[in-house]
């Protein structure tokens, strides 16, 4: 039976189909609504209540009020922690405005040819996505044994040049992740804009929104940036390069001050939930829709006689991306090559690191906690919301329920889960390993806009004479599983790469994680980096391979395939 009603139907029927539909998605969202409340929500709040008093470890807390961020105001460590995170926030805000979107741009105005190769070069850098790895590969660059940048040690020590160098490590970084990013965002959005009604506006709506909503997840992430600070410098030299999310950790964990550690992660969270309240509106306001469509070129913007001006800027920016995006690789390239060289440094390296166990710690627990938990919660949620509809075309404002934590990572509630952990025994355990956020609102938002854009389709298979459930699967669950699959690898790979987490939880040498047994021996010393690279390559070669794969077969057989426009007038009547 369908769950949409006709202008024929009856007013009792379509009375109780609205009511059925309205349990019906309010079934599917509950639990993900209580996973929410219990490991976004409550711990929110908690950080918030704890930042109002004094809280040292195995003493009763006491309330303080606002003393805390009296006090926090006037710390100079806090003030250098925020300046450092402002610039880096600047620095990636500056390279996804301007350098992903001109790039997408470009290469839409070219046909498959183009846009395949273009896709796939760019997807090595998200391929290589080991924030951990590439960091150390860049720490071993600028150590004083390698000579690959002259004087390296001095970048990093110097006080006037340990900042520039950091923010220069991480803009090299961050341009070659924005493109390969970017060009599967935008490309979506302009191929969407052609689904669309004619009009001028119908390929400019959709990508500014786009364009918006990936501005303001850049500056999400940066304001919570912590490795290269605690891989590099520890914060140093003088508390030049801390990060807020660094000295977080530094006065929560290091001095267990959790009162005063959670008021930075108060601060925090607050910034990262308005962002997130922001670009949920923008999404459900501008009334955003995800679907897939046959391999069409996407709408260009310029007619014939400006395409050599499009061939121009492609060249270019082709040209200044690759170089740019190449010299963030360059360490990493280094680091691999340095490893085959010396051969015999891979079998001392399984000697220092105990691989077979490092990578259990780092697959087991994150991989059952996302087939086993997250994904289920989250598609059912989002099926609830986009293809049931329970509350018509308002349904997208549930989304609003999730949104203030679109942004928000583990760092900011550190504190408070890692207390809870504490308090039920599972610090140094193999199930405290496991991710302790299990919803994924990133993927939520997703997969809702895809079911949005999917049940007309239904609705219309429906009304040709097929049966409700045999529409729903051809139309709506079918077409699902391979963006759910891509949603669950991408997922995945982020959650295994988590440093903060494993290195709160897992002191024990056979707990450590690939991430936190990288960083382990990195902080060690530089002085061996032979021992190093062999430990990078052997620890991180096989999950890029597999991304490389992965990401290689959906950039050619489905990625060209998705469309994000604007539904129609109809469409937000539903």
């Amino acid at each position: 039976m369908s769950l949409e009603t006709s202008p024929n139907t009856r007013p009792e029927n379509a009375s109780w189909r609205n009511v059925l539909r309205l349990l019906l998605g309010l079934a599917l969202l509950t639990p993900a609504c209580l996973c929410c409340f219990a490991t976004l929500a409550l711990p929110t709040l908690q950080t918030v209540i704890t930042s109002l008093q004094m809280v040292r470890l195995s003493r009763t807390p006491q309330f303080v009020g606002l003393a805390n961020y009296s006090q926090l105001l006037q710390d100079k460590v806090f003030a250098n922690s925020l300046s450092f995170t402002l610039q880096l926030a600047l620095e990636r805000v500056l390279i996804a405005v301007l350098v992903p979107l001109l790039l997408a741009l470009a290469v839409n105005e070219f046909g498959r040819k183009v846009r395949l190769p273009a896709r796939l070069i760019f997807s090595l850098p998200l391929a290589l996505f080991a924030p951990v790895a590439m960091t150390l590969s860049w720490k071993l660059a600028l150590s004083p044994r390698a000579g690959l940048f002259g004087q390296g040690s001095k970048l990093l020590t110097d006080l006037q040049q340990a900042r520039w160098t950091l923010l220069g490590m991480d803009a090299l970084v961050s341009v070659g992740l924005a493109c390969g990013i970017g060009l599967i965002v935008y490309l979506a959005a302009l191929r969407g804009a052609g689904e669309s009604a004619p009009s001028g506006r119908r390929v400019i709506a959709p990508l500014l929104i786009t364009w918006a909503v990936t501005v303001l997840a850049m500056l999400a992430l940066s304001l919570s940036s912590f490795n290269p600070s605690y891989l590099l410098t520890k914060g140093g030299p003088q508390n030049s390069t801390m990060s807020l999310a660094l000295y977080q950790y530094q006065v929560g964990f290091t001095f267990f001050d959790f009162g005063r550690g959670a008021t930075i992660a108060s601060l925090l969270l607050i910034v990262l939930m308005l962002l997130g309240l922001v670009a949920s509106v923008l999404v459900i306001v501008t009334g955003l829709r995800l679907e897939t469509v046959p391999p069409a070129k996407p709408a260009g913007l310029l007619d014939r006689s400006r395409k050599p001006l499009a061939a121009v800027l492609l060249v270019v920016i082709l040209l200044i991306s690759l170089v740019i995006a190449g010299w963030g690789l360059l360490p990493s390239l280094w680091t691999t090559g340095t490893a085959l060289q010396n051969s015999a440094y891979l079998q001392k390296a399984t000697q220092a690191v105990p691989v077979g166990r490092v990578w259990l710690n780092t697959l087991l627990p994150t991989t059952a906690a996302i087939l086993l938990v997250q994904l289920p919660l989250t598609w059912l949620a989002a099926l609830g919301i986009g293809a049931v509809r329970p509350l018509g075309r308002h349904s997208e404002w549930l989304l609003l329920l999730f949104g203030p934590w679109l942004f928000v990572d583990v760092g900011p509630l550190s504190i408070f889960l890692w207390q809870r952990m504490k308090d039920a025994n599972l610090v140094n355990t193999l199930t405290g390993l496991t991710p302790p956020l299990l919803l994924s609102v990133p993927m939520l938002f997703v997969l809702t806009l895809f079911f949005k854009g999917q049940t007309p389709k239904w609705r219309a298979a429906q009304a040709s004479g097929q049966s409700a459930l045999g529409a729903f699967v051809r139309t709506v669950l079918l077409p699902s599983l391979p963006l759910t699959a891509l949603l669950t690898c991408i997922t995945l790979a982020v959650s295994q790469q988590e440093l903060l987490w494993p290195l709160l939880m897992a002191s024990k040498q056979d707990l450590q994680t690939i991430p936190l047994a990288l960083a382990r021996l990195g902080s060690l010393s530089t002085t061996n980096a032979p021992l190093l690279s062999a430990a990078l390559v052997l620890l991180t070669l096989p999950s890029i391979v597999w991304n490389v794969l992965i990401l290689g077969l959906f950039q050619i057989f489905y990625l060209d395939r998705l469309a994000l426009g604007r539904a129609t007038n109809d469409e937000q009547s539903l």
